[in-house]
């Protein structure tokens, strides 16, 4: 007997939090390979927000990145807030770029971003950046590329050091202390030490 969205839903509140997550881990393991399970977790999806918070924990197993960039734009607070965290985890490089536009637009992108960097997901973040290096409104580009590769921090160091902040100084520091040598290095040799610093 195939189980029901409601069937699961009485079956889950009777459960204690951990076991109704150990549940939905279940659940995604299932539906990795069960056409009828992913039905079951895609009606859940569309239920309340108990049930859309629930669903979120079965993309631990599932790796339904698509599933959680849906939840990234989901009306309620706490299940954007349960995706974003899933982000790095699940989502694929395209689908986190998006989820990283989307989020920058109601300023919640820097958990995403500082998640992807722990987990050493550079090419995400440097597709990040320099969409955002492309924006008219380039005010917060200085403060986050720190965060990017090596690379691309070489790359678009020059646009970042029109509007350097505290902030960018203090990530360069901790993420790329020998970029940041180089950097005063340059500048002495320039004779500019002085210059705007």
């Amino acid at each position: 007997m195939v189980a029901t969205a409601a069937s699961v839903l009485t079956e889950l509140r009777a459960l204690s939090h951990n076991g109704r997550v150990a549940r939905m881990v279940a659940l995604g393991r299932a539906a990795a390979t069960d056409k009828k399970t992913r039905a079951l977790l895609d009606e859940l999806a569309r239920g309340e927000v108990f049930e859309r918070r629930l669903v979120l924990k079965s993309c631990f197993t599932s790796r339904d990145g698509a599933r959680v960039l849906a939840a990234v734009a989901d009306p309620s607070r706490l299940v954007r807030g349960a995706a974003r965290k899933l982000v790095a985890l699940v989502c694929d490089d395209a689908q986190t770029l998006t989820a990283l536009q989307q989020t920058y637009a109601v300023r919640q992108h820097l958990p995403v971003l500082l998640t992807l960097r722990r987990r050493g997901r550079l090419p995400p973040i440097d597709a990040f950046l320099t969409w955002l290096a492309e924006r008219p409104d380039q005010a917060r580009l200085a403060e986050l590329l720190p965060l990017g590769s090596p690379a691309l921090l070489d790359r678009l160091l020059p646009a970042a050091l029109l509007r350097p902040s505290t902030l960018f100084w203090q990530r360069l520091a901790a993420l790329a202390p020998e970029r940041l040598c180089r950097l005063l290095a340059e500048k002495l040799q320039e004779g500019s030490a002085d210059a705007q610093w």
